[in-house]
């Protein structure tokens, strides 16, 4: 009886001390996503013209929109994954991973198709204003950039229900916070090799 007493205890103890790390590394994470988020702005029209940098912040507006559409499978994921594990059900929490990121894939796919015809049979002057110091060829490239990571980030997205699923919510975060920095040291990085347009 003690002895289960102790046990109960010692569980509810280091519940607390992951949680407590969990809270903690979620703030701090946050924190640096917001300061990475407060420099690329001057970066990147740094290296743009301020009008280029209206239209991509118009571009990766649209793309915004776009991912809140997440279509449920996310979530779906995380309960039916929670579900499992709480079973302990390896093979069903492995059958539900793996169904969800067949059927994120097939739709990543379609999309990127889609994407890609919209891209280059659409006249994109006639929808956006494009500045005139950017070429329409660039412009283009820049379109097909964002549906790219657009699609990259849709496919990842179930991460973030996997790790909700097991108590590990901060995983979101950091991934998030790494790949901010990446985009920081990019942008930074081009900005050596090429010389931008300035203000």
């Amino acid at each position: 009886m003690v002895s289960k007493l102790k046990l109960k205890i010692k569980d509810a103890i280091a519940s607390r001390s992951n949680t407590a790390r969990s809270i903690f590394s979620i703030f701090v994470l946050r924190g640096g996503n917001i300061l990475i988020q407060l420099l690329i702005i001057p970066l990147s029209i740094k290296y743009v013209s301020s009008s280029s940098f209206g239209l991509w912040l118009t571009v990766s507006s649209m793309i915004a929109w776009l991912n809140i559409m997440d279509i449920g499978l996310s979530a779906g994921l995380r309960n039916k994954l929670t579900e499992a594990i709480t079973l302990k059900d390896k093979d069903l929490a492995k059958s539900y991973v793996s169904t969800t990121y067949a059927l994120l894939s097939f739709m990543a796919l379609g999309g990127l198709l889609v994407c890609t015809l919209l891209i280059f049979f659409l006249d994109w002057r006639t929808i956006l204003t494009i500045p005139k110091d950017l070429s329409y060829g660039s412009f283009e490239g820049l379109l097909c950039i964002v549906a790219i990571s657009f699609f990259i980030s849709f496919l990842l997205k179930p991460i973030s229900g996997v790790a909700y699923a097991t108590h590990k919510p901060e995983t979101e975060y950091f991934i998030l916070f790494i790949s901010n920095l990446i985009n920081i040291l990019l942008i930074w990085g081009v900005s050596f090799v090429y010389p931008g347009e300035g203000y």
